[in-house]
């Protein structure tokens, strides 16, 4: 039941940020998800989405309108309610329930979490890396250089961003570059590790089982051919006896 519990995330898309989606877009979609139901539809009210988004309604319902256009929501009136649907993807990332809770981040600094967490190197437990300079994160996030500064700054105060200074300089600014490294343990994203220790154990589950069947099949074809041998020695030894009588 624990192990159940810790796997519980959110999938976001990932590029999103490629078809013209800004961050907020994808916080509002990864907190429209958090309500999907096993028939993966779900209908929370704007009100709701906006307590727990930390957005306005009007942002909220600019932010439905482009995730209906780009593709990645359905929405239907039923009644007085609004049913969402949610379009197939291949990629993702996993955001846990501790993460979409946290009120220790503002709006914008949470949007960006989840925009740029794709572009992260998870080789390290604990921690996501970025190397891209902030003009190449913001192009590929679809965020104005400035606001991630902002959000850079927000991070760092509240000791969930570390930033490394590197010797290489960016060829198009000539200012060194630099490696982000989030701490996102402390942002409640344990379930990253989780999930790939959940997803390793299943390969390595899958390849016992097939070894198991192999040797299984094995076994099975050895016990054929002795009870085939069996058999022909029967009928050997029925004809011997045979010709001896006569």
């Amino acid at each position: 039941m624990e192990e159940n519990k810790n796997l519980q995330h959110v999938q976001v898309p990932n590029g999103m940020g490629h078809n013209n989606l800004e961050p907020k877009d994808q916080l509002i979609y990864m907190v429209i998800k958090s309500h999907d139901n096993p028939n993966q539809e779900c209908w929370p009210s704007l009100q709701i989405l906006s307590k727990e988004s930390g957005a306005s309604i009007n942002t909220i319902r600019d932010s439905i309108k482009r995730l209906k256009n780009a593709g990645y929501i359905k929405t239907e009136l039923v009644g007085r309610k609004t049913r969402y649907t949610f379009d197939p993807y291949k990629k993702f990332e996993p955001f846990s329930p501790e993460f979409i809770k946290n009120k220790n981040l503002s709006f914008t600094t949470k949007s960006y979490l989840v925009a740029s967490q794709q572009y992260m190197y998870k080789d390290v437990e604990g921690v996501g890396k970025i190397g891209l300079s902030n003009r190449n994160l913001s192009q590929e996030i679809n965020m104005p250089e400035s606001t991630i500064r902002r959000c850079n700054a927000e991070l760092v105060s509240k000791d969930y961003l570390t930033i490394l200074k590197n010797e290489k300089k960016d060829l198009q600014t000539g200012c060194f570059t630099d490696t982000k490294i989030m701490k996102l343990k402390q942002l409640g994203q344990a379930v990253i590790w989780t999930l790939c220790d959940h997803e390793e154990q299943i390969r390595q589950n899958t390849q016992d089982i097939s070894k198991l069947a192999e040797r299984l099949n094995q076994q099975e074809q050895l016990i054929q051919k002795l009870l085939n041998e069996n058999t022909e020695l029967k009928k050997a030894q029925t004809k011997n006896n045979t010709e001896y009588k006569f």
